[in-house]
């Protein structure tokens, strides 16, 4: 360590910290634990109260001195901050890339593949119809090594299994819907590999232990307890990418365990790019303002007053499937509020169909085709339709759930960004709420949302 006072060794999973100053371990301690927001609120005989006593967490294991290595360039920074000399050693072996041609890449897709190859870890920051995908495919070809994509719906194995494909003229491995078989590119769903590490499964557990190179799709899923697991389990991953359109937007904070299973976000492909480049359909915001209130004990009964049952919410929504562009597709959170707008929207002379998460794919899937044919004009959807689904013919995104997700927000905006024939630009219609505390904190946090990815709000 010479007269320095730490050591880092990083590998791909933890760094480990060897000194014998107890002030910085005492530091790294402090500055690595968090206030875990997820666990404020705990439900007491069917009320949902705020806890009295702070909830922590700490990436910082006392007993190994070891961190998630994704965090080193903040440790890092913190113990110059601290005035702590430290000197760094790599344990990792990665493959080193070639010069595979990969001039199918736009000029910003090409840039975030070289800084993922220099970075070697972190995150890539890629709006809906920035091809998330064909980076992650022109990545792979340029470091020969045993790839394993992670995705956490089965519908997104086989379409990426199958741009692979298409793409390189190899063939793809799948982990998933009853599928074990591996090649050097393989996707595989985050359920089939976590249920195979709670088995201890010999398979599962070699398969991840021999990956080169890891790419998670969607990667702000990562603070799910058994996601992280899948992810820490590649531990000769020295490659390790995260790919999403929203990967710092969780509201309880826990985007941290994202980057410390990845790194932090090494490249931003911003929205406004793409449209004036003509690749996105510009997207304009309608919030409309709608002022009520509810006195019912529990959030389950405000929302069902304010959302599900609100006569006033649902006469607006009606409104709205009449006056926005066709086809459109109309969010909400709970089934029974998508079967009263169906029949509302319907008997308001809308052609319109609901179809929520427990429907099979291929019923999902003719319902597209009939929107995109004409046949109905409204299409209602439960919040499994937020990702993963392409219609670039979508003129209007209706939300009717409310709700305080940034990463929602987003992800149902995107829906509607898909360039098509000559749509340039598309409408989202959302409502400002006003008249109960929460319902206008949540609103406030979509218009932020909105605003932070430099789309257009129109007031009403």
């Amino acid at each position: 360590m010479m007269n320095k006072d730490l050591l880092i060794e990083i590998t791909p999973t933890l760094s480990k910290v060897r000194t014998r100053n107890g002030a910085a371990i005492d530091m790294l301690a402090n500055f690595l634990m968090f206030d875990d927001q997820s666990s404020q609120f705990v439900t007491v005989r069917g009320k949902v109260r705020r806890r009295t006593n702070a909830t922590y967490i700490s990436l910082f294991d006392l007993q190994d001195k070891t961190f998630p290595s994704g965090l080193l360039s903040v440790v890092c920074k913190q113990l110059k901050k601290e005035n702590f000399s430290f000197d760094i050693v790599s344990k990792e072996n990665p493959v080193p890339p070639n010069n595979e041609p990969t001039s199918w890449l736009r000029q910003e897709q090409h840039e975030a593949v070289e800084r993922a190859l220099y970075r070697r870890r972190g995150i890539l920051w890629i709006p809906t119809g920035g091809g998330k995908t064909e980076i992650a495919i022109g990545l792979t070809m340029r470091v020969p090594t045993k790839w394993l994509f992670v995705v956490h719906k089965k519908d997104l194995l086989h379409q990426t299994a199958e741009r692979y494909t298409r793409r390189t003229g190899k063939k793809a491995g799948r982990i998933g819907d009853g599928i074990f078989d591996t090649e050097d590119f393989t996707v595989a769903t985050f359920q089939t590999l976590a249920r195979g590490l709670a088995k201890k499964d010999p398979l599962v557990q070699g398969f991840l232990k021999g990956i080169g190179g890891l790419i998670v799709d969607e990667c702000h899923t990562l603070p799910a307890t058994s996601f992280l697991k899948v992810i820490m389990s590649c531990e000769n991953a020295s490659y390790r990418i995260g790919l999403s359109g929203t990967p710092l937007a969780r509201g309880d904070k826990r985007g941290i365990f994202a980057i410390g299973a990845l790194g932090p976000v090494i490249y931003r492909i911003h929205p406004d790019t793409l449209i004036k480049a003509g690749l996105l359909a510009k997207p304009t915001i309608y919030m409309m303002r709608l002022e009520q209130n509810s006195t019912k004990p529990t959030w389950q009964g405000v929302y069902g007053d304010t959302v599900v049952r609100s006569a006033l919410r649902n006469k607006s929504l009606v409104e709205i499937s009449k006056l926005a562009e066709k086809p459109a597709m109309l969010f909400v959170k709970e089934i029974k509020h998508g079967q009263a707008l169906e029949k509302m929207i319907r008997k308001a002379g809308v052609r319109c169909e609901f179809i929520w998460g427990n429907k099979i794919t291929p019923q999902r899937t003719a319902a597209i085709r009939r929107l995109e044919r004409g046949d109905i004009q409204v299409l209602i959807v439960s919040v499994i339709f937020q990702e993963g689904v392409d219609i670039p013919s979508l003129r209007s995104v209706i939300i009717a759930s409310a709700g305080k997700s940034s990463i929602a927000a987003i992800q149902r905006v995107g829906r509607g960004m898909r360039m098509y024939e000559n749509k340039k630009e598309f409408q989202v219609w959302d409502f400002f709420d006003y008249g109960h505390k929460t319902l206008e904190k949540w609103s406030k946090a979509r218009k932020k949302a909105y605003l932070a990815e430099g789309y257009e709000i129109i007031e009403k």
